[in-house]
This record gives C-alpha cells, structure tokens and sequence, in this order.
C-alpha cells in the first residue's frame, strides 16, 4: 500500500474518531480543510500516472457536499444553529460529520479498486497508433449532422440520445486534439468551444460549456506532464485560480442572461443578449469581493438540498430501505417508449416526496446521490453506501480500461461518462440510464466504427510488444 492510500486511510478514520467520541465541532472544520487539501495533492500526484478522473470526481462531490458549506459558514460568520435557503436546513453540526465521512469513504473506496493505470497513460502515447485519423474523421461527419437534426427535430423521447450524442462529439473533437500537435490539434478545442458557446446561448444551459472546459483541462495538463515527464504545479495552480474566477464569473453571468433570455419563450436568446449580458458582468466583477463567489458557492452547495432531506426524513417521511435504488434500476432498462410510467429525469419526483421544498414551474432541482442514499438507508448506511458508490465507479473505468485493449474506441468516448457523473446533483436513475441506454447506444456507435481500426490496433499491439 502507498503512502497516499495509508494518509487516506488515516484521515478517514481520525474522522470517524471524532464523530463517534464527540468531540467539538470545530474538529470537523479542520479536518475538512486536511481531507481538501490533501484530495487536491492526491490530484497533483494523479497527474503524473494516469488521466485523473475518479479523483477529481470525489475532489467535485467533496467541494459539493461539504466545503461549499463550510466556507460559505466562515465567509458568512454563520451561528452553529443557522439554518437558511441555500445554506443548511438542518443545524450544521448534525449535517457535516454525515457529508465529510461519506465524502471521505468515496476516496478512499475508489482508490483502494482502481486500477489499471497505465492504461491511460498509454492512450495518450500511442493515440495515433491506436485510433486512425479515418475513424475520427467519419465520427466528426456521423456527429455533426446527427446532432444537429436531433436538436432540431426535438423529439421528447429521443431527448437522452440527443444528449449522448452531443457529448460525443466533444469527445471526438478532444480525439482530434489527442492527435494533432500544436496549432491543428488546439483548433479542434476551438471549435469545440464554440459549440458550447452557441448551444449556451440557444438553450440558456452553462452546464455543457463547463464540462468540456474540464475535460479539456485534465487532458491538457495530463498530455503535458507525460511530454515533459515533470508535473508543472504552477501550470496546475493557474488553472485552478482561472477555473475557480471562471466559474464564478459563469454563474453570475448566468443568472443574469437567463432573466433576459427566457422571457417570452426564449426570445431573447441570442448572442446579442449574452455579448451584452457578458460585458455587464465582466465590468463590474470584482475577484478580490466575496460577493463575487457567493452566486456559485450557492450553487455548488449540494450540502442545502441534502440537508432538506434531513429535515423531512426519518420525522416526516420514513427511511425507504432502497426502494428508489431498486425502481431507478428496473426503470433504466426500458426505454421510454415501452415504459410510459418511467420515471423523469431531473430529481422532481425526489424532491416532492422527500423534503419540503417547493419547486415552482419546470424548475428542476435534485436530492442528489448522498441525499438519495440517506432518505433510502439513513446516514450510517448513508455513508457507507457512498463509499461502495466509489467502489462501483472504479469497478466501472477498471472494467472499461480492459476492454480498451481490444477496443480503445471505448476510452474515446470514456469523457461521456465523466461529463454525465461530474456533479453529485443526480439521481442514481441518471447514473443507470447512463449505463443501460446510453451504453447500448454508445455500442452501437463503436461496434460498427471500430472496424476500421484494426490495422491501427494491430500497430498499438505491435509497439506494446517492442516497450
């Protein structure tokens, strides 16, 4: 065992000390400011041994869950019963222990399982021999056209296709980056970016802007640190700083384009409303405000919609012993079409029956994983539910890292998962229907494309044999 899995270890279990022998409050803060700062090295370490993925997932549930709630309580000077909208609704001494232990066994879950590595590290190496400049080029044309007819067509029930198939053909275009260099590979990113940038100002939606923004971060740091075989801190500290005003500056300007744009059925949507709307916002930002941080941190709480749920349930509402785990499950393995009862997506059901929250409109907002495990198992089997949910993703890239051997079209589209299981805000209906009807359609994709690979593999298996 490393030394990284041991700290983990032993972080988690200094934390569970704390909690089961009472001590004050203020133990929790620090230890959340130790398991953040030790979660972002891990990150660092990462980058030098494989494509980060499951880290900075359980870095993202960690800043959801707990510490957008501990800095807006310190930044805000919250009392330690202060309860409010978009901050905690249960007292934060009875909510943080359950995040922070629950946040804390996801990581040290995922990485006990995960393996193997190297694999990604390979991928990035011997991207041209693995997948051909063909095969990217004819999944560019099939997505291009198929994307846009089914937007435009808006077919609710082809509404998860849809989705699938717009996030793959980001992931073909960061293919694209994988196997150019320099300039010819940086313009696919362009492209890709203005995607995003149109899709943004149509729909009102930043979520999809944010997420190729990421992914495009971690392939780029984790292409230079293999290129260079030295981890660039400062490179990594610079996109964090820009990545953190970044999103802060997107959630302000969110708010204030989507009161404009979505009057009158989305008449206003259009770029003329967002150039202006940009403009505002980046007159008056100021970095060095709190005012300026406290829109995303806001949004980013998970802990609040969490919290609801400890609210309402067990004195309200009992524990439902995984009644939702089971219906998501069955409801994911038909399409809509032949189950008209299947459930919505979005998290509306969950929120009407589990807290007291009232959602108004097509205003959709969710429980989230850790809500949905508490209201099903309570919060020891909470927390111990989350940290075999760590398990179960790293039981899902260790299983696609394999088959990539055979197959390495599937680490192409890998990015359409992450993007999908990036924010803890879901359901675990969005994480089956990801994996029965958006892996079915994505096999399809790369059953009958990855035919015009096996020359390429043949290549890659040729140069694993001469390393």
């Amino acid at each position: 065992m490393n030394l990284n899995k041991l700290i983990l270890i032993v972080i988690f279990l200094s934390t569970v000390f704390v909690y089961y022998t009472n001590q004050p409050f203020e133990f929790f803060l620090i230890l959340s400011f130790i398991f953040l700062f030790f979660s972002i090295y891990n990150l660092f370490v990462r980058f030098k041994e494989s494509v980060p993925f499951g880290e900075l997932i359980a870095l993202i549930y960690f800043f959801e869950n707990v510490m957008a709630l501990v800095i807006l309580k310190l930044i805000m000077n919250y009392d330690l019963n202060d309860v409010g909208e978009f901050y905690v609704q249960v007292p934060i001494p009875t909510y943080l222990p359950f995040g922070l232990l629950a946040c804390e066994l996801f990581l040290v879950s995922y990485t006990l399982f995960k393996r193997p590595d190297y694999l990604w590290i390979n991928y990035i190496n011997n991207f041209k021999n693995i997948i051909s400049f063909k095969t990217l080029t004819n999944l560019l044309i099939f997505f291009s056209i198929a994307s846009p007819i089914l937007e435009i067509a808006n077919i609710g029930a082809l509404a998860f296709v849809t989705t699938i198939f717009s996030k793959a053909l980001l992931c073909v275009l960061i293919g694209f980056y994988l196997a150019g260099k320099g300039r010819t590979g940086n313009l696919y990113l362009l492209f890709g970016l203005l995607i995003n940038i149109i899709s943004t100002i149509k729909s009102g939606m930043f979520t999809g802007f944010v997420e190729f923004g990421v992914m495009v971060g971690l392939f780029n740091v984790t292409k230079i640190n293999i290129s260079s075989r030295k981890f660039n801190v400062l490179l990594f500290l610079f996109i964090a700083v820009i990545g953190v005003i970044g999103v802060s500056f997107l959630q302000n300007l969110k708010h204030d384009y989507r009161e404009e744009a979505w009057l009158n059925n989305n008449e206003n949507a259009n770029s003329e409303t967002f150039y202006q709307n940009f403009i505002k916002n980046y007159e008056k930002a100021d970095i060095t405000d709190k005012a300026f941080y406290l829109g995303s941190l806001g949004r980013l709480n998970q802990a609040w919609l969490v919290s609801c749920t400890m609210e309402k349930v067990p004195i309200e509402q009992p524990f439902v012993n995984g009644e939702t785990i089971v219906s998501s499950f069955t409801d994911a393995l038909l399409p809509r079409i032949l189950n008209k009862d299947k459930q919505q997506s979005g998290g509306r059901e969950r929120m009407d029956k589990f807290t007291n929250v009232f959602l108004s409109g097509s205003v959709s907002m969710g429980i989230g994983y850790l809500g949905e495990l508490y209201v099903n198992f309570g919060i020891i089997g909470g927390i111990i539910s989350f940290g075999i949910l760590g398990i179960f993703f790293a039981f899902i890239e260790k299983k696609a890292l394999l088959l990539s051997v055979k197959n390495p079209l599937i680490l192409l589209f890998a990015p359409v998962y992450v993007m999908t299981f990036l924010t803890s805000g879901n359901d675990f209906f969005w994480i089956f229907n990801n994996l029965t009807m958006g892996t079915l359609i994505l096999y399809m994709i790369i059953r009958y494309f990855s035919k015009q690979n096996v020359l390429n593999l043949k290549l890659d298996k040729e140069n694993n044999n001469n390393t």
